[in-house]
């Protein structure tokens, strides 16, 4: 086991490009164990929680990493990303809502008896 910080943070970060959530999230932790104070290891390991999509813990590690260092353009980056996720869920959920009412409409409408024709028809 690596006791460097930089060499986590390699780690983490090569994690980060290769798409790899956990192993990211595993460097950018053991960076923090190594250097509780850096900003730039918990901004990562945000960054290694959106790849996980745990938006919540990583708006907990940008708000850690902007503690530590208010212009970390990282952290600022995962914050921004986080907002975005949230938006885009809620967003989700009521286009959800719509459909499902819109299929009980379908339902109802399919359901309603049908007017016999008009004998001037």
């Amino acid at each position: 086991t690596p006791r460097n910080f930089g060499t986590w943070m390699l780690l983490g970060a090569a994690a980060v490009k290769d798409g790899d959530g956990v192993e990211a999230d595993r460097g950018f932790r053991q960076a923090i164990r190594l250097k509780p104070q850096s900003a730039e290891a918990y901004a990562g390991l945000g960054l290694a929680l959106l790849l996980q999509q745990d938006t919540a813990r990583a708006q907990q590690a940008a708000d850690s990493a902007l503690r530590l260092d208010p212009n970390s353009k990282m952290a600022q980056a995962v914050r921004t990303a986080c907002r975005q996720v949230a938006e885009i869920e809620a967003t989700s959920r009521q286009l959800q809502d719509q459909l499902k009412q819109a299929a009980k409409n379908a339902e109802r409408a399919a359901a309603a008896p049908t007017p016999a024709p008009s004998p001037l028809d």
